[in-house]
């Protein structure tokens, strides 16, 4: 079954690659001409994150502030967190196009704009994983985009990408659960599938986008638990704080 989904997976690349040349590019956003996936200006305007928590990346009003108040309160598993922009404005619809509707082509563009706008001096990791899906999910999605994301990002940085974590339980959908609600729905429904490359090393952890930092504490948790020495979370985005 997974190498049927993987070849009708490859099909679907070749046809999107195919179209590109056969097409005129149009920015995705605003349809002008473009050579990249989006326009200049469209790809200026997106809320690139400025002032965030350097511990779970949730936007701060001060840059003479490091730390959220949730982080100064209670310090997560992991050490640090970085993602390329805010969830607002354009990025839930290009999010939702690259999850759901399947156009790779923005995950791989998301996860290129990520290493060029913020790791050129960031120390590399010695492996980079990501969020599992349970199969089922992953079985409808067509894909795990988390895993889409960190296979570009490690590509580029020419760092091995490993699935470390296993999903073992369908859980319920997130999307409108607080954060103790889903640290509850994400109980026992994750364990490490190899804990052999943890021990002592820099591991990322990459998803599309980081809410409640829920996801990111239970998996943080388990490497911790295995040895990890450092642990940090990549996301596309991330959610600002209700107002």
């Amino acid at each position: 079954m997974h190498s049927h989904q993987n070849f009708v997976q490859n099909l679907l690349d070749s046809v999107l690659k195919l179209g590109q040349f056969a097409l005129p590019n149009l920015c995705l956003l605003c349809t002008t001409p473009s050579k990249r996936l989006l326009c200049p200006a469209c790809l200026d305007s997106l809320p690139y994150m400025k002032n965030a928590c350097l511990q779970c990346a949730l936007p701060i009003t001060s840059s003479d502030t490091e730390l959220c108040g949730q982080c100064l309160a209670s310090k997560p598993s992991f050490d640090a967190s970085i993602s390329l922009t805010s969830y607002q404005g354009p990025v839930p619809y290009l999010i939702n196009q690259f999850k759901h509707q399947r156009k790779h082509n923005i995950g791989a563009f998301l996860s290129q704009l990520f290493v060029d706008r913020l790791l050129s001096s960031r120390t590399r990791p010695d492996v980079i994983t990501f969020a599992p899906l349970y199969w089922r999910r992953q079985f409808s999605r067509g894909m795990n985009q988390a895993e889409r994301l960190a296979n570009t990002i490690g590509n580029r940085l020419d760092v091995k990408v490993e699935p470390l974590f296993k999903k073992v339980k369908s859980t319920a959908a997130q999307q409108n659960m607080t954060r103790k609600e889903r640290l509850k729905n994400l109980k026992n429904s994750v364990i490490l599938s190899n804990t052999v490359l943890i021990k002592d090393k820099h591991i990322v952890f990459v998803d599309d986008v980081m809410t409640t930092c829920a996801t990111a504490e239970t998996t943080a948790k388990l490497l911790r638990t295995a040895g990890a020495g450092r642990i940090e979370i990549w996301t596309i985005a991330r959610t600002p704080k209700p107002k």
